[in-house]
């Protein structure tokens, strides 16, 4: 699984990664990034449809960790409709 930076970098300040992306089947991207206005200085999961600025927890403090913690919870999401599916 290759993430990829996809930090917006502005030309007047140092180039800090703070967003990463991996993209899925072509069809599923997650993205983690830091520095949200609405949660700075803590990681947050956008996936749609099922997670749009999700706090990964205050405890996430690395861009490996959030990364991990996004594929796990969009794991859980995904498990939980493949069972929905497998009943019907």
């Amino acid at each position: 699984m290759q993430w990829k930076d996809t930090t917006g970098y502005s030309r007047d300040k140092p180039r800090i990664a703070t967003s990463w992306s991996v993209y899925l089947a072509d069809e599923l991207k997650i993205t983690v990034t830091c520095g949200h206005i609405y949660h700075p200085g803590e990681w947050v999961v956008h996936c749609e449809p099922w997670f749009n600025t999700r706090p990964l927890g205050k405890d996430v403090v690395h861009a490996s960790q959030a990364q991990e913690k996004a594929l796990e919870l969009v794991r859980e999401k995904v498990a939980k409709i493949a069972a929905a599916l497998a009943v019907q």
